[in-house]
């Protein structure tokens, strides 16, 4: 017999699927470029390079989905993680939970700090005048996620302020993009009454029945045999003054 508690445990995974499947929206996977910096001129370690893609990954894999603006923010942390280390396969894998709407936010609360404050810090070390134009790119691009996925941090709301400054047109989607899309409208067919075919005013128009007549089989033999009698009734018009709307014809047809 099955325990009320395996009910009630089953009723709440499937309420938690339903309601992440409503909220999920519209995931457009980043492009493979163009993009925004050439990964051989950044002035950082392989290692290095490698620990920030996980830090980019990690804020993306915290993202909730919830709006436009945050599928659209999570595209671009998964776009810059790939960009710094292709063999991120954890960060292909996310792409795909995110457009199959299988995305659920699973991270430690002191992990996503410890990544944010690396990427604040590279950001910084990004930014000096020397580390060159490949370098300040990727610090726009990073400014620009870090800034929606640290709201509360003072350096973002300046970031937001001066709007978007990372490269991303033609490797991630618009806005536009993510936003939910309305379910198109189905107008049902409008019935359309069909009149009736009118009655016949005949009710039977043709019959037959099988009944005994006199048959001659030659040399005036009449003897008395089994023959179809058929009636057939048509409408016609009118007939003239002294002309008959009735009558009867009795005789062999030719095909009998």
């Amino acid at each position: 017999m099955i325990e009320f508690r395996t009910i009630l445990s089953c009723l709440a995974i499937l309420l938690t699927g339903l309601t992440a499947a409503h909220s999920a929206g519209v995931f457009v996977a980043p492009a493979e470029g163009p993009v925004a910096f050439r990964r051989d001129r950044i002035p950082l370690e392989a290692d290095a390079m490698a620990d920030l893609s996980k830090q980019v990954e990690t804020l993306a894999r915290n993202m909730d989905t919830q709006t436009s603006h945050d599928r659209r923010g999570a595209a671009q942390m998964l776009a810059l993680a790939l960009a710094l280390d292709p063999a991120n396969s954890k960060a292909r894998d996310l792409i795909a939970d995110f457009e199959k709407g299988r995305h659920r936010e699973n991270v430690r609360y002191s992990l996503v700090e410890s990544s944010l404050a690396g990427i604040w810090q590279s950001i910084d070390w990004l930014k000096i005048p020397d580390t060159g134009a490949d370098a300040h790119a990727l610090a726009d691009c990073l400014s620009d996620v870090i800034a929606l996925a640290d709201p509360d941090n003072p350096k973002s709301a300046a970031i937001r302020q001066a709007g978007e400054k990372g490269a991303w047109q033609g490797w991630i989607p618009e806005l536009s993009e993510y936003e939910d899309k309305p379910l198109a409208k189905i107008d049902k067919p409008e019935k359309t009454e069909t009149q009736a075919p009118a009655p016949s005013p005949i009710l039977l128009e043709n019959a037959q029945v099988s009944v005994p007549l006199w048959k001659n089989s030659g040399s005036n033999d009449w003897q008395l045999a089994i023959s179809p009698l058929r009636m057939s009734a048509a409408q016609v018009r009118p007939g003239r003054e002294g002309e008959s709307l009735f009558s009867i014809v009795i005789g062999a047809r030719p095909d009998l």
